[in-house]
């Protein structure tokens, strides 16, 4: 008899084991909503409070980065606008708006900004200075000083940043200038 009470105290322990993995990743994922439900939030006030004209698409994975974006929308990744946060020495922060095939070149900004040092924010970094996380940051609605890549025609239709690693903004290039107010500059590499 003593065995099978050890052998069921066993059972119940690791059921009761196995129940509380489960309601700790259920919370966990509870809060990761949270969190997406609060930049979803964050976004949408601006867009509405601002009237900006574009189409909010979600998707049910990453598009956190230009690759991801441009395969899940379907278009070149030439189409897909990133925007890069640095901060210089006096901790200004600029958000760099470009293509997703191009590269940001820190000398050009440096030089146009009298800037020493221009150095790429964390993840933590770009969480705190724009409220979206890293990879869903869109190309306005924060304070920073914006620059935007010469290269874009006005009535270009274009995919950006939608607040949340799962979102993207679809909008004219000329709405994103005409809501950021960027430095218009030649931002990148050339190749």
């Amino acid at each position: 008899m003593p065995r099978s009470e050890n052998a069921s105290r066993k059972i119940h322990l690791k059921a009761k084991q196995r129940s509380n993995k489960v309601l700790g990743m259920e919370h966990a994922r509870h809060k990761e909503w949270l969190k997406m439900k609060s930049y979803v939030n964050k976004i949408t006030n601006f867009i509405k409070k601002n009237n900006i004209r574009l189409e909010r698409l979600v998707y049910d994975g990453e598009v956190s980065n230009s690759a991801l974006s441009a395969a899940h929308v379907g278009c070149p990744i030439s189409q897909i606008v990133k925007t890069v946060l640095f901060k210089d020495e006096t901790s200004r922060v600029f958000a760099v708006i470009l293509r997703g095939s191009e590269k940001v070149d820190r000398q050009k900004i440096k030089r146009m900004f009298s800037i020493k040092n221009l150095d790429i924010l964390s993840g933590d970094e770009v969480l705190q200075f724009s409220g979206y996380p890293p990879g869903g940051v869109p190309p306005f609605g924060y304070k920073a000083i914006f620059l935007m890549n010469n290269g874009f025609k006005r009535e270009e239709t274009v995919y950006a940043g939608g607040g949340t690693t799962r979102s993207l903004i679809r909008i004219e290039a000329g709405e994103i200038e005409h809501v950021a107010k960027p430095h218009i500059m030649d931002v990148s590499m050339t190749p």
